[in-house]
């Protein structure tokens, strides 16, 4: 009876130690220290990690979205954020105080700092220019392009744009500058009077062999003469600053369906030049949205002008033959002309 109490005893011993050793290991590896002071046994703690440093913080007033130039700041596109001192860039404004109810002469990103050598109090002008000039890149200059909204795609300010021009060529007598054919006029004489007057006498043509007769015949144009039309495009990568939209007045807006807006675009000087040629010429535009990623300002060599015989030749578009019948268009419409 005495040995099963014993070894109960015993046991109970046993179990009481291992759970102690247990948790003095748990804690241990959990803290690093040992919690009760066991005679004859000594373990170092591990090492304590070092704590990162947390930088020095100071506020900054940010945008919390795109602004354009000639913005104007207020609580709903401003606000102060802490950020590190060492990314707060000298001369940012620190408290809403000193940008509230203030122009930004440039652009800013959502998360830009506001530095205040960029703000202009309301009312005066932005800098040594408008806001639009602040967006006009080095070397460049701004001009305006009135265009129908059936020349143009769904256009936004920033865009690229290239232009194609429709050049419809005449032919002009070189001592009057004017269309072929010319108008001749006769000297006669007024047989009762005997006065010498010019009088009209058609327009000059040539004159042929009439094969049937074997007659020389004078042969005049029945029609005025037909431009040459060539496409080709003409400036490239124009970048679109402005967009306005212009409203026909209301007695006029049946005669003025597609409406009409206009573009200001950057430019080169050369180009601007070169633009206002082909606007003062009233040469045909066709407007043409570039993709973002294109930024080749040059046209690749595989774009040439294109004319009635480089249609025929690229897309082997033959001559028809005449025939001795046509058909005739119904509902006694007239021959639709070329």
């Amino acid at each position: 009876m005495l040995r099963k109490l014993f070894s109960g005893i015993l046991f109970l011993l046993l179990m009481v130690v291992l759970g102690l050793t247990v948790y003095v290991a748990w804690e241990y590896t959990q803290h690093g220290r040992i919690p009760l002071a066991l005679p004859g046994l000594t373990m170092t703690p591990g090492p304590t990690p070092t704590p990162t440093p947390t930088p020095p913080m100071g506020p900054v007033v940010v945008a919390v979205r795109d602004l354009p130039a000639g913005a104007l700041l207020s609580p709903a596109v401003v606000d102060v954020v802490q950020r590190p001192l060492k990314q707060i860039p000298p001369g940012a404004a620190v408290d809403l105080t000193q940008v509230i109810g203030k122009l930004v002469r440039l652009p800013y990103r959502r998360g830009e700092a506001i530095h205040l050598s960029d703000l202009a109090p309301r009312g005066q002008p932005l800098g040594e220019g408008s806001a639009l000039a602040a967006q006009i890149p080095e070397g460049q200059v701004a001009v305006a392009l009135p265009i129908t909204r059936g020349q143009a795609p769904a256009l936004r300010p920033g865009d690229r744009i290239d232009l194609l021009v429709t050049f419809l060529f005449v032919d002009v007598d070189p001592d009057f500058y004017t269309r072929l054919p010319d108008s001749t006029l006769v000297l006669s004489q007024n047989l009762e009077t005997g006065a010498f007057a010019f009088r009209p006498a058609g327009l000059v043509g040539h004159t042929i062999t009439e094969a049937s007769l074997i007659v020389p015949v004078y042969v005049v144009p029945a029609e005025g003469q037909r431009p040459r039309l060539v496409v080709q495009m003409s400036l490239r990568g124009a970048k679109i600053l402005a967009l306005r939209n212009l409203t026909a007045p209301a007695a006029t807006a049946e005669a003025t369906p597609a409406g009409s807006m206009v573009l200001v675009l950057a430019l080169p000087p050369q180009e601007a030049v070169t633009l206002e040629y082909l606007l003062s010429r009233q040469q045909p535009l066709t407007v043409l949205l570039r993709s973002p990623a294109e930024t080749t300002a040059t046209p690749p060599a595989t774009v040439i002008p294109v004319s009635l015989q480089y249609i025929q030749e690229h897309f082997g578009v033959p001559l028809p033959p005449k025939k001795k019948h046509d058909v005739q268009p119904a509902g006694g419409a007239s021959t639709p002309q070329p």
